[in-house]
């Protein structure tokens, strides 16, 4: 009786199921249909194994009569009466029976052709947005690029008027001429600053980096923005012998920005003062001024572009902070500004300090981020010189050598020395031009020893000096570790250097 039950129990189970279950035999022939299977495919029994819930279940259960095991099951997609199915299939070999449970994922797959269509929509849309920002990039430095001309012969004439080269002029005139000299550097400022906002837009901005004293870059920017102070006073503090690896051009529209912002928010009685210090193996810089000073929740806006914060703004474009912290972080530097209202501003900017090792780490970064900008450009090459046995017993060095083959490089290649003996060079290009920085650098090198005369061995012939490349992603991806290979590439590859007068 319990039994009985039970079967009774499993059957309305089914029958109340919401979703199709359908029972056949080996042969597809149907033994039941639950009443939501009969709802959903009223042509299932008058249409048999030509219908889509049975079609091509005939090599199943020709599997199902080969197979030892007791249970065949997979799952497919199904489309019976428009209607999308996910179909379940069971087969159990010793009873000889298929069950099969479907669930109607019709709205599922609507829901998944919407997205699709909204997806290729919104690509879409994304790429014309792209388009039309690309275009109005290029307008706006097209135009920036025209003004610049015209702008620079205004600023330039100016200055040849005040100087008096043009003829004499009057108190009155060369006041002015003066605001037209200022008002000329402003406006170059700004052009500038959009052409670098496009440049680094597009990828296009490379630093070409070199030893300089920053002190001297400020004292220049100084001399370069005077024009622009009126009566405010303007001072520089700090030692003039520290170095750092950067481009100078770079650094100097930095400070020209800073410079001028201090300016534009400080009043015309008001002063300005530049620090110069070492600190943590970095040298910091910082443009103080007594100025209108900035509200603390405007300054985490200060460096987006287009950004110009609180009551006072001043004009401008907004660019010159968001481009400022662009230059610096690709030199591996970073900047802050610290603020409050009625008291002034003090923006504080870092670089790593001048080391050879510095230098090479900061370059191969800007290498790693132009291959990543263009990546059809080529890869990383690693080439390194031993040049020890040139240096045996004579005053020649190192420094001198890395300059005399310096024409041989490409504009955007860059060469280090790593005392005591290493000449390292950093370039983008492929295995063949690899070969070919070998070769010109090695008769660069052997010029450069018949010069000097020095490179010669105790029998009077020319010595040999080890040559090394790594790859980069090839042979690693830290640069000391491509370093180490290229250097020990340097044992077993040699430039034998040619007879020559020494």
């Amino acid at each position: 009786m319990r039994t009985k039950l039970d079967q009774m129990g499993k059957e309305f189970f089914v029958e109340m199921i919401p979703n199709p279950i359908v029972v056949t035999d080996e042969c597809l022939s149907i033994l039941y249909l639950n009443p939501a299977a009969l709802s959903h495919f009223p042509d299932l029994k008058k249409l048999g194994g030509e219908h889509p819930v049975l079609q091509e279940l005939n090599i199943l259960c020709g599997q199902m009569k080969n197979s030892q095991g007791e249970l065949i099951a997979f799952v497919r997609n199904i489309v019976a009466d428009k209607k999308f199915y996910e179909e379940e299939i069971f087969c159990f070999t010793k009873k000889n029976k298929v069950y099969i449970y479907l669930i109607d994922i019709s709205e599922r797959k609507r829901v998944e052709a919407d997205l699709k269509m909204s997806h290729a929509e919104l690509q879409n849309a994304n790429l014309k947005m792209g388009e039309l920002l690309v275009f109005k990039d290029k307008f706006i430095a097209n135009i920036a690029h025209e003004l610049k001309t015209p702008v620079t012969i205004i600023m330039e004439s100016s200055k040849l008027l005040e100087d008096g080269l043009l003829g004499i002029i009057t108190d009155e005139q060369r006041k002015f001429i003066k605001i037209l000299g200022s008002a000329s550097q402003r406006l170059t400022i700004l052009i500038n600053n959009i052409l670098d906002s496009y440049k680094i837009h597009s990828g296009q901005i490379r630093l070409i980096l070199g030893k300089h004293k920053i002190h001297g870059l400020i004292m220049g920017t100084l001399q370069e923005t005077k024009s622009l102070l009126g009566k405010r006073r303007i001072k520089c503090e700090g030692p003039d012998d520290l170095e750092a690896s950067v481009d100078p051009d770079k650094i100097k529209q930095v400070l020209r920005n800073l410079l001028m912002n201090a300016i534009k928010f400080t009043s015309s009685d008001g002063w300005i003062r530049v620090t110069l210090w070492e600190e943590g193996g970095n040298v910091c810089v910082a443009i103080t001024d007594n100025g209108v000073g900035i509200a603390k929740e405007d300054l985490p806006k200060l460096f987006l572009e287009f950004s110009q914060v609180g009551d006072y703004k001043a004009g401008g474009t907004g660019l010159g902070l968001s481009i400022c912290k662009n230059i610096l972080e690709q030199h591996g530097g970073n900047i802050s500004i610290a603020s409050e209202i009625g008291k002034g501003t003090v923006v504080t900017f870092k670089l790593p300090i001048y080391t050879p090792k510095n230098e090479l780490e900061q370059c191969f970064q800007l290498f790693k981020k132009s291959l990543s900008d263009h990546p059809l450009s080529g890869t990383i090459i690693l080439t390194v010189f031993d040049c020890k046995p040139l240096l045996i017993g004579t005053r020649a060095n190192l420094e001198e050598l890395k300059e005399f083959i310096r024409p041989q490089l490409k504009s955007l290649d860059h060469v280090t020395v790593l005392e005591p003996q290493w000449l390292v060079i950093l370039s983008t290009t492929d295995m063949k031009g690899a070969q070919a920085i070998r070769d010109r650098i090695g008769k660069a090198v052997n010029q450069w020893r018949r010069d000097k005369g020095c490179g010669v061995s105790e029998e009077g012939l020319p010595v040999s000096i080890g040559a090394g490349n790594a790859f980069y992603g090839v042979d690693g991806d830290d640069l000391f570790k491509l370093l180490r290979h290229a250097q020990e590439e340097t044992h077993h590859t040699n430039i034998f250097l040619e007879q020559g007068g020494s």
